[in-house]
């Protein structure tokens, strides 16, 4: 008898760390996304909050085809004449493990003349904690584009 219930006492605290742990999974990914969306805002003190002090933007060049790494603290060059662009941004995957987290971003397109279909690209984020706080450390930035099934 002692035997059973040895085995059920453990059963049961084994299910309560398991709930436990879940629990503190939910509440990391519940705070990664927070993170994201200070990211994606309009809101550049929050915007600069996120980001890790050697956070970096990764893509292809688009002349070399080589990869490239771009400080998000180097300054940017603006276009005169430019036509600002605000496409609609969700979040489309969240994977939290400890101390590290990778975020894809869908950022949808409106078409930019008649009869041309609406563009989805796609960026995945890279967040590590640090000092106790969750900082993105890297934007992996593809140039592709894909048509988006609405208009």
């Amino acid at each position: 008898m002692k035997k059973i219930l040895l085995i059920i006492g453990l059963l049961f605290s084994f299910s309560l760390a398991a709930i436990a742990q879940d629990s503190q999974t939910n509440r990391e990914n519940d705070v990664v996304r927070q993170v994201v969306q200070d990211y994606l805002g309009d809101n550049i003190e929050l915007k600069q909050r996120t980001l890790s002090p050697d956070a970096k933007i990764i893509g292809v060049n688009s002349k070399s085809g080589k990869v490239t790494a771009t400080p998000f603290s180097k300054p940017r060059k603006t276009i005169k004449g430019a036509i600002e662009i605000h496409p609609t941004q969700r979040i489309v995957a969240v994977d939290v493990a400890p101390g590290a987290a990778t975020v894809k971003v869908e950022s949808e397109f409106a078409p930019f003349s008649a009869g041309e279909k609406a563009r989805r690209h796609f960026q995945y984020l890279s967040l590590l904690k640090l000092a106790g706080e969750w900082k993105i450390v890297s934007d992996l930035m593809p140039t592709e584009f894909e048509e988006s099934a609405s208009k």
